[in-house]
């Protein structure tokens, strides 16, 4: 087993707590715990009264059957609560990996999703989505591309890009790669995050087999509580819950208790949320077009990130670089996603700072800094 460098988290580690205008993050606004408790109506004399001890290890009954209702066909015993979404996906890769040798995943992406079965001893293939086709999966050479492939990766809605999987793709792709044997693994942490009506389908309402990683760091602004979760068959569940025995063992019961009220009252986190995206998508948007000299996108569909590019085809590193040290802004680079003019931005926190973020990169621009 060998890990390779996290490009994305170690651009982010080294540079975050310097940062003066985070507009590389993807989560949105991330709720004070006096928001939570407002939301949720928590009494903290409940809290006063949970037992510091492991709890269920499988997650507590009360956030699993809450979990299990943003899923179609899914029961409680087929949820695991985890700690965060990325420990889901190590896991559900790790559980994957035990009876796979070949996976397909998406490209670009986040990294864990293609770098971990590799690290694993895997062999991944890639399936690159296109700017020119606007990030859009192609469900007829997705599954010619899987033919090799015995577990599919796949991630939407997307990051980076903000790219959706429409229903009619999504059932198409998961009824003729479960027909011919194939396991899928879904990252959707992105679930639910859209400025309308989701377009990005649970993608457990097509099969029981499929595979669902997700958390409250993204969609709910809630990363700090650590939360993630896996949805799958029984037996998948239990092994993975078998392989976080050697990990974590279990979840915090403070924090899952804080998670199940949240969950509680998702519609009021997601209106608060929503209020937020189509606010900052409106001002990020009006920003692209007012630099269209400089920098274009395919604008994303869902979620709260884009993958957009310098059109004069320059790296983006060196700017990113430079756009931290000389004006405090923080994008996260192409090259850790392996498109070198292409850059990750946020527009899911609080406006003040993507206002205040962008004005300083306009400064940047009209000082000829960018070459």
């Amino acid at each position: 087993m060998r890990f390779k460098p996290f490009k994305v988290e170690a651009w982010l580690d080294k540079y975050e707590p310097a940062t003066a205008f985070h507009l590389g993050e993807t989560s949105m606004a991330p709720l004070s715990t006096g928001e939570l408790k407002d939301i949720t109506h928590l009494d903290w004399k409940d809290v006063e009264n949970i037992k510091l001890d492991y709890g269920e290890i499988q997650g507590s009954l009360p956030l699993r059957e809450e979990v299990a209702k943003l899923y179609p066909n899914t029961d409680p015993s087929e949820v695991i609560i985890t700690n965060g979404s990325i420990e889901a996906n190590f896991l559900a890769i790790a559980a994957l990996s035990e009876d796979l040798e070949i996976f397909l995943a998406e490209h670009p992406g986040y990294n864990q999703l293609y770098e971990l079965p590799q690290a694993f001893g895997r062999k991944v293939k890639l399936h690159r989505l296109r700017k020119e086709e606007s990030f859009s999966v192609d469900p007829e050479r997705l599954i010619k591309e899987a033919e090799e492939a015995e577990g599919i990766i796949l991630n939407h809605p997307h990051n980076p890009t903000g790219a959706s999987l429409p229903e009619e793709k999504m059932s198409h792709i998961i009824e003729e790669l479960t027909r011919k044997g194939k396991k899928i693994l879904f990252d959707q942490v992105y679930l639910m995050l859209s400025r309308g009506e989701p377009i990005t389908p649970p993608a457990r309402k097509y099969s029981t087999e499929a595979i669902i990683t997700g958390g409250l760091s993204k969609t709910f602004g809630l990363p700090g509580l650590r939360i993630g979760w896996i949805v799958g068959p029984k037996e998948f569940i239990e092994k993975c819950w078998k392989i976080r025995d050697y990990l974590a063992i279990s979840v915090s019961p403070i924090t899952q208790y804080l998670a199940y009220l949240a969950l509680r009252e998702k519609e009021s986190i997601l209106e608060r949320n929503k209020k937020i995206l189509r606010r900052n998508f409106e001002i990020i948007s009006n920003w692209i077009k007012e630099h269209n000299d400089i920098v274009d996108w395919v604008p994303p569909s869902e979620g709260c990130v884009g993958f957009p590019w310098f059109k004069s085809g320059v790296n983006s590193e060196e700017i990113c670089r430079a756009l931290m040290v000389e004006k405090g802004v923080l994008l996260v680079p192409g090259t850790c996603f392996e498109l070198p003019e292409h850059f990750r931005i946020g527009f899911g926190f609080d406006t003040e700072i993507l206002v205040k973020g962008l004005k300083k990169i306009d400064e940047f621009f009209k000082e000829g800094s960018l070459k």
